[in-house]
């Protein structure tokens, strides 16, 4: 330190005289020690970039393929229109087939052309609501969906159903085949049962009514002998029990060759048995002949009501005379004809 202030000194003298000379320089002194290293300074900015590498195009390994490669938009195969290739669009149906093992999903409708759907159907392999399937061909649907797979509200076609509450079938047809176990009509548009319909037309098979005519000219009756009037028979069948009103009317002119009135008998005869009197049946008539004091062509009537069993019956009419001599004579016109009417209730 001390030499430090005498070389100041000196220095200080030296030009103050102003005619000193520089002298020479000294030695270098010794060097001090190193100090601390300072912190690290900032980044600095980037250089600029290098060239690129240099790139080789060509069509061989190692080799790079440019912008224009006609293999960067040639087609590759399975080229479109093959079965092997499935194409997306709206256009033309491609002829090809998808075999496909796991699950697909349609956002849209799934159209099945003119082919159909075929094969085992597994329990979840349709799922939704089903109402995109429509217009399906039924001749292209194959197979049978089994019973068991339906619901209990869908009835079987080839097994007995039980339709409970209303329901409507519009154009049933039942085959041929007859509808059982109806009930019994309650209005006016609801099916009858057969015993409801027999039941109901029983009166009406009840009602009939049938008659006949006599036929032939004159015909002259003498003597105590039943004699049939021709014509007047009437055959029909009953199918059950009935209850029948016999009819029967018209004109004789008595005959007689003695001094006796001219008298005649008539009767029904039902399935072969006379009715009424033995003699005289169900009506006496005496009537005086032509040219008589009395009246002559008298009119006659008769009527029985009688009860017929389900089957054929047979009912006609008879006439009587007095004696040999003694009777009457009709018919020969409708004025005289004997006519025969049966009703049935």
């Amino acid at each position: 330190m001390r030499i430090d202030i005498r070389l100041a000194l000196l220095a200080a003298a030296l030009a103050a005289t102003g005619c000193a000379s520089k002298g020479d320089t000294g030695p270098a002194g010794q060097a001090g020690a190193a100090g601390p290293t300072g912190p690290t300074g900032p980044a600095g900015p980037t250089g600029p970039a290098g060239a690129p590498a240099t790139l080789v195009f060509g069509t061989t390994a190692g080799t790079a393929a440019e912008g224009n490669d006609p293999r960067l938009s040639d087609a590759r195969a399975p080229l479109a229109g093959s079965p092997f290739y499935v194409q997306t669009g709206t256009g033309s149906p491609q002829v090809a087939s998808l075999s496909i093992t796991g699950d697909g999903a349609f956002g849209g409708a799934v159209s099945a052309g003119s082919g159909a759907f075929t094969g085992t159907v597994a329990a979840s392999a349709f799922a939704g609501s089903g109402a995109g399937l429509t217009n399906l061909g039924a001749a292209n649907l194959t197979g049978t969906v089994p019973d068991a797979r339906l619901s209990a509200n869908v009835p079987l076609l080839a097994g007995n159903n039980t339709f409970v509450g209303s329901n409507t079938f519009p154009g049933l047809n039942l085959g041929g085949l007859p509808l059982q176990n109806v009930g019994a009509p309650a209005s006016a548009t609801d099916g009858a049962t057969k015993a409801y319909v027999d039941a109901a037309l029983a009166p009406l098979r009840r009602i009939g009514g049938y008659s006949a005519e006599q036929t032939g000219g004159l015909l002259t009756v003498l003597g105590n002998a039943w004699t049939d009037l021709p014509g007047t028979q009437v055959t029909f069948a009953l199918s059950q029990a009935v209850t029948a009103s016999l009819l029967a009317s018209g004109s004789v002119d008595g005959v007689s060759s003695t001094t006796a009135m001219p008298t005649c008998g008539f009767r029904f005869v039902i399935d072969g048995a006379g009715s009424g009197d033995a003699a005289w049946g169900d009506r006496l008539v005496q009537c005086s002949p032509s040219g008589g004091a009395g009246p002559t062509w008298c009119q006659w009537a008769m009527q029985r009501q009688v009860s017929l069993a389900a089957g054929t019956h047979t009912i006609s009419l008879q006439q009587v005379g007095w004696s040999a001599g003694v009777g009457c004579q009709g018919g020969g016109g409708a004025y005289s004809n004997a006519k025969l009417l049966v009703s049935t209730f």
